[in-house]
């Protein structure tokens, strides 16, 4: 039996440490299954399927990626503790998720010459939203030679992904592959009950973290702007779940403007009652201005969602005009308006069983897991 040795920064919720979590528990029955946490971040550790013994959490601050960690002495205690562990498990191939451990784990080939192959999974657009200074730059062209000598293989959770890493990371196309995303399938649960849903309003949702790339603000600034120019024709109500830094500043944008009682803020929800949101609500708006896939337009989508989304990223990719969902120019904001009172207004919809017929064709967790087991397979 394989040995397959999972590296992630932190198991923190985030749609990578989900995914991860979900690839996990489908393996264990197929391969033995290791994981190494580099941060002591670990609020989801509690939902693998694995022996503890199988799971080793390092404590140590490499969480993200950073000019700072990535040209600290102290990376290369790192590097020793992941060598010793991998002299010890003896895995046969490495999943590196994210930046900081891609690198961490060409480093361990370096220094020690494992005989593992090494597989990075890259999630995020990494330089579109954060354009890299000189230094970077000088660091990425010696990233490439790490990865051009120990990579066997780099996958991509979506084309736009692939561009932007290509843009810096300089490896030949075929030690990449795309694989999207794999979403399991979604089980409306009505033990809950959505008492805080208006029932005389048009309800729409948007769902993420109060963070720059989620653009909640943005889409904030649009409706506000729709409602002082009385552009719709129905009373509206928008619900945001989800927690982050910026929730506050958003917060107080509403509460600035004479339609607080327009904008709900309920912090996180439990994943099952947000797949209740999608299905219930009239319609979720996805303003994101930069995303490497968009997990929440397939969840949402599996839950027969009507979907408005900006065409970033992998966003671009998911969702077909009029076939799975609408698009808007990202951050056009008389593009939003326009799209959003063809919605609201002029009722513009689509066949919501085939939304979900789509996105289970396109977007299945078994599409995704059969892929990822054919690279072990023949690695």
């Amino acid at each position: 039996m394989k040995k397959l040795l999972i590296v992630i920064p932190t198991l923190n919720t985030g749609g990578a440490e989900h995914q991860t979590i979900n690839m996990i528990n489908f393996f264990k029955n197929h391969f033995e299954v290791f994981i190494i946490v580099l941060s002591s971040n670990i609020d989801l550790i509690k939902n693998l399927e694995i022996e503890n013994t199988n799971i080793f959490v390092l404590k140590t601050n490499y969480n993200t990626f950073s000019l700072k960690k990535i040209l600290s002495i102290k990376i290369f205690d790192v590097v020793k503790e992941i060598s010793n562990l991998t002299e010890k498990i003896k895995p046969d191939i490495i999943f590196a998720n994210l930046p900081i451990t891609h690198y961490i784990l060409r480093l361990v080939k370096y220094k020690s010459n494992h005989k593992f192959k090494l597989v990075n999974i890259h999630r995020s657009l990494q330089f579109k939203a954060h354009a890299p200074n000189v230094i970077m730059k000088i660091f990425m062209k010696f990233n490439s030679f790490l990865a051009n000598k120990y990579d066997y293989l780099n996958i991509f959770i979506s084309n736009a992904c692939r561009n932007d890493q290509l843009n810096y990371l300089k490896i030949p196309l075929e030690k990449t592959k795309i694989i999207y995303n794999g979403i399991k399938s979604v089980d409306i649960n009505d033990k809950f009950i959505l008492n805080d849903l208006s029932t005389d309003s048009f309800n729409i949702i948007t769902v993420g973290r109060f963070v720059p790339e989620k653009n909640q603000e943005f889409l904030i600034k649009v409706l506000i702007n729709a409602f002082d120019n009385k552009l719709f024709t129905k009373k509206i109500k928008v619900y945001f779940l989800g927690e982050g830094p910026l929730k506050i500043k958003c917060e107080d944008l509403t509460k600035k403007s004479t339609y607080i009682d327009n904008f709900i803020f309920l912090g996180n929800v439990n994943n099952e009652k947000v797949h209740l949101y999608f299905a219930k609500s009239d319609l979720t708006v996805i303003p994101s201005k930069s995303e490497g896939f968009g997990n929440i337009a397939v969840e949402a989508g599996l839950a027969k969602a009507k979907i408005l989304s900006s065409n970033v990223g992998g966003l671009d990719e998911i969702i077909e005009e009029n076939i799975n969902g609408f698009k808007f120019t990202s951050e056009n904001a008389s593009d939003l308006e326009k799209q959003l009172i063809e919605i609201i207004n002029d009722n513009k919809d689509l066949d919501r069983n085939l939304v979900r017929e789509n996105m289970l064709n396109k977007f299945s967790f078994n599409n995704m897991i059969n892929k990822y087991k054919e690279v072990i397979d023949n690695a």
